[in-house]
């Protein structure tokens, strides 16, 4: 089957998009995929995905609830992406320790705790 796959690019002209998967078996496996778009922005290839111009490959979370109200629908569900895998974080970045404001850290500890709360799956 052909599908137009919309790709998520870090670096235009970049060798061709891959997209990784991992059966059931634990055996991992690279998709050479080719589409009419490639954009660095997660929220433009969402929305493209969401106008129906081809197939996404996109984080669990981002398409959460366009999964349950059917608005997307999920295909290769067999496979797991290995694309995500990565334990990336969500960093606070800020000058120094040193000196830092209360209200800073108060901020940062409330990012923790709300941010530890969500699904992200």
């Amino acid at each position: 089957m052909d599908h137009n796959c919309l790709t998520y690019r870090f670096e235009f002209g970049a060798a061709a998009a891959l997209w990784q998967f991992r059966n059931d078996e634990g055996r991992s496996f690279n998709i050479q995929v080719a589409g009419n778009l490639q954009t660095n922005s997660g929220q433009a290839l969402l929305l493209a995905n969401l106008s129906g111009l081809g197939v996404a490959l996109l984080p669990a979370w981002a398409v959460k609830e366009h999964l349950a109200d059917g608005t997307l629908e999920s295909v290769l569900s067999e496979y797991e992406t290995t694309v995500f895998d990565l334990d990336t974080g969500i960093y606070a970045v800020y000058l120094s320790r040193r000196n830092l404001p209360a209200k800073i850290r108060l901020f940062i500890d409330h990012l923790d705790t709300e941010l530890s709360k969500q699904d992200w799956t």
